[in-house]
């Protein structure tokens, strides 16, 4: 028997190693054999090294100046066939020699290339190599243009590689590898999922074509990108592997076998797709720089960041350290503090919306709308704003509000225990905007049940003693800024005559439009039928939605609190479809076809703004 599925298995593998093998070899036929870099553009740090920050002139034209020394870094595939390389440089410096030279080097091969101040587009074709990861090197003599410090180079605008039309390319033998254990990692996971072989067949040969065109259309970021989703493939692997028997013991008997199949499709496209798109090596999220030097801080033993958060109106306040704190072990695998702190947030955010699915469908929702709610909640505008901004400690505090809920689903009781007071702490230590939301949630859910659900007084009493400590120990440990700022700018007493404006102003922006949405869903809460402490979980969510716009609309100062609501509004209106307007014929079918519309609207924004940069709007996290 063992040996039967020794057999099988290596078949397999040389099955996938075939496939792998002759889909990118057609891909690199079909997209790769032109790749070009707009230097000065979106993504072009991981292909240049050497140059000055990014500019662009009147007339629209982006372009680097070069230092003495700099690196184009070409990798990823082997062509028998010498390739041309294509430069085009802008200019130098007006005070450039005229005899001045480029020096242009690679795979042992060097040639020098005179150097003029008008605009010229050099071609040099490049020996044959079969090397995964090369680099053409520029020596350029440099000179001062006062008022400007800097010793330029050349201004490098445009980077090209061709391969001949009659050439066939392949890919390194280290990217095949690492596409087979992607493959390998991916079956692990549906086959701990217990998914039947349809399932595993049709998700195994989507992700072939994904992998695939990967290495033909982004030939010289396939190697990183795709070693990155290993890395991410196999951590997923052993986390299902850890959960398996919960997941089939309790949540695979809730479905019918067609229904626990598309749960597991959706899951995983709704997982891979942020994952893939953030872990784009040409990518970078708004805030990574300072949170990678966060990180550097903490991994140098400070226990002090400051910063000028909007929610305390700028003024200078202490920035909790536990987001860093998770990411500081992960120092001691990767060396890189920009691409720990994305692929952690992302990877948590990324199971956002199963962990709303299993929450709706341990409050008995029906399967269908529970998988309408998980692909909604992966498809929302908001959600990309976040992540492609990097707003890393809310977006794992709101993931552990969601971890906080699926674990509280599976208690048979309201007593606190030592998992969900653990969740909790975190969510709120780890940052201030999701310590006041959260505690002010929690807050609400314990005056509200101690008033409205006498029985279970007890256990609400016990949480609001919980949250009192983990409070305390929060402002003792962190918050103390809230007590002692450095900062001296403080909000103005307005006038009458100041005040009612400002308040116009606020409800323009906070109702137009996502506000008044909000509101209307909220008005849903009366007509579900729900357990007493269910309701009053989402009744304490819609108090602590409407304090904080509040607040905004009278003080302009915001907490992210649409971000934070938006689960429970998903929650309220999905229940509510599935209580009250499951009569009317073919709603099921109008919500997952809108559900999959809204999807593939996600999509083609998520493509624009990680591939060509397109920066999203942070007015969906507010208003």
């Amino acid at each position: 028997m063992q040996f039967k599925r020794f057999v099988w298995v290596s078949l397999g593998l040389a099955g996938l190693s075939l496939m792998l093998l002759v889909g990118n070899t057609l891909s690199l036929r079909l997209f790769g054999q032109i790749q070009q870099i707009d230097v000065g553009n979106w993504g072009d740090q991981n292909n240049v090294a050497g140059g000055f920050e990014q500019e662009q002139n009147a007339l629209g034209e982006t372009y680097r100046w070069t230092q003495a020394e700099a690196t184009i870094r070409l990798q990823g595939y082997g062509s028998a066939s010498s390739r041309l390389l294509s430069l085009k440089i802008g200019g130098v410096p007006s005070s450039l020699p005229v005899t001045a030279t480029m020096q242009v080097s690679t795979n042992s091969a060097s040639v020098a290339l005179p150097l003029t101040q008008t605009a010229r587009h050099y071609h040099l074709l490049i020996p044959p190599t079969y090397q995964p990861d090369w680099q053409v090197r520029l020596n350029i003599p440099t000179q001062q243009v006062l008022p400007d410090p800097r010793f330029l180079g050349v201004r490098l605008d445009h980077v090209q590689i061709q391969t001949p039309s009659i050439a066939w390319s392949s890919v390194h033998w280290h990217l095949l590898i690492v596409q087979l254990a992607i493959m390998s990692s991916l079956i692990g996971v549906l086959w701990f999922l217990a998914a039947d072989w349809p399932t595993i067949v049709g998700i195994s040969g989507i992700t072939i074509l994904v992998l695939v065109t990967i290495t033909g259309k982004f030939v010289l970021v396939a190697w990183a990108w795709q070693l990155r989703l290993l890395i991410v493939a196999a951590a997923t692997t052993l986390l299902v592997g850890w959960l398996r028997s919960l997941i089939q013991n309790q949540i695979k008997h809730l479905l019918k076998p067609y229904e626990y199949r598309y749960l597991i499709i959706f899951s995983v496209i709704s997982f891979f797709i942020p994952v893939m798109s953030i872990l784009f090596p040409n990518f970078g999220s708004h805030d990574r720089v300072i949170h990678a030097d966060r990180l550097g801080q903490v991994a140098q033993g400070s226990a002090l960041l400051l910063d000028k958060l909007y929610e305390f109106q700028g003024r200078e306040t202490i920035t909790p350290t536990t987001f860093y704190l998770l990411a500081l072990p992960l120092t001691v695998f990767f060396n890189n503090n920009g691409l720990i702190i994305e692929g952690l947030y992302t990877f948590l955010h990324a199971s956002s919306g199963i962990l709303l699915a299993i929450t709706l469908l341990r409050w008995k929702v029906r399967p269908i709308l529970a998988l309408a709610a998980m692909i909604l909640i992966s498809a929302m505008p908001i959600q990309m704003t976040i992540l492609w901004w990097g707003f890393a400690p809310q977006i794992v505090g709101q993931w552990l509000i969601l971890v906080f809920l699926a674990v509280f689903s599976f208690q048979s009781t309201l007593r606190p225990t030592i998992i969900s007071i653990g969740i909790l702490s975190l969510a709120i230590w780890m940052h201030n905007g999701v310590a006041l939301l959260a505690g002010t949630w929690i807050a609400s859910y314990c005056a509200l049940g101690y008033w409205r659900d006498p029985a279970q007084r007890r256990h609400y009493w016990a949480w609001f003693l919980n949250l009192i400590g983990i409070s305390i120990f929060g402002l003792l440990a962190i918050y103390i800024d809230l007590f002692m700022t450095t900062g001296t700018t403080q909000q103005q007493v307005l006038g009458l005559t100041e005040y009612l404006p400002a308040v116009i102003n606020g409800l323009s922006a906070s109702f137009a439009p996502i506000g008044i949405m909000f509101v209307a869903i909220f008005g849903l809460l009366p007509f579900l039928q729900l357990e007493k402490n269910k309701k009053i979980l989402l009744i304490a969510s819609g108090l602590t939605f409407l304090l904080f716009l509040a607040i905004d609309i009278v003080f302009g100062v915001q907490v992210r609190y649409s971000y934070f609501i938006l689960p429970f509004l998903l929650m309220i209106g999905i229940i509510f479809i599935d209580q009250r307007l499951s009569i009317i014929p073919y709603v099921e079918s109008v919500i997952i076809t809108l559900t999959l519309l809204c999807y593939g609207y996600s999509l083609y924004s998520w493509y624009d703004a990680i591939i060509y940069g397109v920066k999203p709007s942070l007015l969906g996290l507010t208003h």
